[in-house]
C-alpha cells in the first residue's frame, strides 16, 4: 500500500497542494498521514477516494483540544503505524498520549511517523528497534536550511520502503527496511 507522508505545512497551502498533487497523480497513494502544524491543514485536502489521516502539531491550538489525540496507531498496508508530531514525550502530554519512545507502547508498532524537525529521516532505533521516519517539511521551499520534502511509504507484510521526494517530484533519498 501506498501512502503519503507530510507534515509542517505550516498554512501554506500551494505548496502542500502540490506534494498531494504528486502523491496522487504520480505515485497513486491510497492514504495521506499529515503530521501537524498545522492539524487544519489536512481539512483541505482534496483526494477523493483516499484516506486522511492527521495528528495536530505543537504550535497550535488543535494541540491544546482534549477532543483530538496528539498521537494514534493506524494499520496501514500490513504495518502498523504511530503518527506523532514529535518523536518523543513532552512535557504538555496528557497521561493517555502514547509515548513515541516506550517500548510497552511501541510493542505493537512498525514505525512512528513523526515531523516537528523539519529534517527527511529514516533510522531504526538501537534502543527499541522501531523505525522512525520523518518526511521533513512543506512550510516554504527552504526552512532551516533543508529543502521541502514529503514522503511516500509502501508497506507490506514484513517491509516498508520509503522514498522522499522534493516539491518538484524528484526523488531525494530511499531506504528499505524488513518489518
Amino acid at each position: 500500500m501506498k501512502i503519503g507522508v507530510m507534515s509542517d505545512t505550516h498554512g501554506n497551502l500551494d505548496a502542500m497542494n502540490e506534494a498531494v498533487r504528486i502523491m496522487i497523480e504520480d505515485h497513486n497513494v491510497e492514504a495521506i498521514i499529515h503530521l501537524g502544524d498545522y492539524f487544519n491543514d489536512a481539512e483541505a485536502i482534496d483526494a477523493a477516494g483516499v484516506q486522511i489521516y492527521a495528528v495536530p502539531g505543537l504550535f497550535e491550538n488543535a494541540w491544546n483540544d482534549p477532543t483530538i489525540p496528539r498521537r494514534k496507531k493506524i494499520a496501514l498496508g500490513g504495518a502498523t503505524f504511530l503518527i506523532s508530531h514529535t518523536s518523543h514525550k513532552t512535557s504538555e502530554d496528557r497521561p493517555d498520549d502514547f509515548d513515541p519512545m516506550s517500548p510497552k507502547d511501541l510493542s505493537d508498532v512498525d514505525a512512528v511517523l513523526y515531523g516537528h524537525t523539519h529534517k527527511m529521516e529514516s533510522s531504526r532505533s538501537d534502543i527499541n528497534g522501531t523505525l522512525y521516519i520523518c518526511p521533513g517539511h512543506v512550510k516554504s521551499d527552504l526552512d532551516r536550511n533543508m529543502p521541502a520534502s514529503f514522503c511516500i511509504i509502501d508497506a507490506s507484510p514484513g517491509e516498508i520502503m520509503v522514498r522522499f521526494y522534493g516539491l518538484d517530484g524528484e526523488m531525494l533519498d530511499n531506504a528499505h527496511f524488513t518489518i
